[in-house]
């Protein structure tokens, strides 16, 4: 896998409070069994973050991020490092879904993302 890349430091480096959420992913796995309660048993041993924010930028830093998703990190499949807004540590993350982009009015905007955090081998 290629070595992650870092979040361009032209773009807000925090996110913001409004559009944000932090959540787990269920990484149980429910299996019927002939009779009694179904089996829970856990997939992973580390859980899954999901992460939804969101970003303000002008229209001069559109082509920044634009590049960053499409090129840098090909089409968000590639992973990158941004710090995590809980521990502050530096986390590796990878888009979930393609960006939304959307006017705030004037020559700002506001991108909506989800980002999922990777575990760090």
């Amino acid at each position: 896998m290629a070595q992650p890349q870092l979040w361009p430091s032209t773009l807000q480096q925090c996110l913001n409070q409004g559009g944000w959420q932090y959540s787990a992913e269920n990484t149980n796995i429910q299996t019927s069994v002939e009779t009694g309660p179904k089996k829970i048993r856990r997939r992973t041993t580390r859980p899954e973050h999901l992460m939804q924010s969101d970003i303000w930028f002008d229209s001069s830093l559109y082509q920044t991020l634009y590049d960053f998703y499409n090129l840098t990190l090909q089409n968000g499949t590639q992973n990158f490092f941004f710090n995590n807004p809980i521990s502050g540590a530096s986390s590796v993350w990878r888009f979930e879904n393609p960006i939304q982009y959307s006017p705030l009015g004037g020559e700002q905007f506001v991108a909506k993302m989800v980002w999922r955090e990777q575990p760090i081998a």
